[in-house]
């Protein structure tokens, strides 16, 4: 009896801490809420987490089989009317749509893999993407920027304006 009791403690306890967090209320906020420990809020979201999760992919997966088997009733209709004597254009008509169908069941069941795309830099090479300016005085940002601007527009700032002069002269320019 009372191990009764307490699944329905905590079974309205996590009802409370669902709602305060679908509510976007923080764990600390929860637990100040609710009378317990932010520890077991964090464990009652953990739970509610996986639960929902789990829903969710029960969700997806009957989705998925309804889908499916509403392709296969296509496909067999399909099937069944083309093997029926049709018109070339009709016949045309029915093969467009069952290849239609597998085109969608494919997608759907994941198989049509990604392609492969590489991004690269300029000319072929590779993209830098090591970018940490955070060691960086103002200076060797402001350079590092002009550096960056000439290799894309491949023409150099000039050498005794600084970048904030030289912009504004590239935006007087452009209004006149």
């Amino acid at each position: 009896m009372a191990v009764e009791r307490r699944r329905q403690e905590v079974s309205k306890r996590r009802a409370t801490v669902a709602k305060l967090w679908t509510r976007r209320l923080t764990q600390e906020e929860i637990a100040a809420a609710v009378g317990v420990d932010q520890s077991t809020v964090s464990r009652d979201v953990k739970a509610l987490v996986a639960v929902w999760r789990k829903e969710a992919l029960g969700d997806v997966t009957a989705t998925r089989a309804r889908e499916l088997a509403d392709l296969d009733a296509m496909e067999r209709e399909a099937a069944v009317a083309a093997s029926a004597k049709v018109s070339p254009q009709e016949l045309a008509r029915l093969l467009e749509v069952r290849l239609r169908v597998k085109e969608r069941r494919a997608r759907l069941l994941g198989l049509d893999a990604p392609q492969r795309q590489e991004v690269t830099g300029k000319e072929g090479g590779a993209i830098r993407h090591d970018y940490d300016f955070s060691c960086l005085s103002d200076e060797e940002l402001e350079a590092e920027i002009v550096r960056t601007a000439e290799s894309i527009t491949g023409r150099a700032a000039p050498a005794d304006e600084p970048l904030d002069a030289a912009s504004a002269d590239g935006e007087a320019e452009g209004v006149s």
